[in-house]
């Protein structure tokens, strides 16, 4: 009985270490495909939306690029124009008021 008494003083032997659950070849394809598919989906959707909002703008760019830049561009190059008209004209008429060459030598 001697060596039952000794056992117990003893802490018991560890369990058996459980072999850890691992999962199965391919156990996962379906979950990954699943997501891969709804993904592809996401993503096709998101590039049909961008497509459309893109050909909608370039629809629209050149009424847009005609109100924004073109116009105002033609406004101001018809302002130019005309301010430079009338400094050549008003230059013209100073010239004709000038005393031509024969005056001056006239004068002198």
């Amino acid at each position: 009985m001697g060596g039952a008494a000794a056992q117990h003083a003893m802490p018991p032997p560890p369990h058996p270490v459980q072999p850890q659950w691992a999962p199965p070849a391919r156990y996962f394809d379906q979950y990954f495909a699943s997501m891969q598919q709804g993904m592809s989906t996401q993503i096709e959707g998101l590039t049909t939306q961008m497509q459309n909002q893109m050909n909608l703008g370039f629809q629209h760019m050149p009424e847009h690029i005609s109100q924004t830049i073109y116009q105002p561009m033609m406004t101001q190059l018809r302002g130019v124009q005309e301010s430079l008209h009338s400094d050549i004209a008003s230059l013209d008429s100073r010239f004709e008021d000038m005393p031509s060459s024969e005056q001056v030598q006239q004068l002198e």
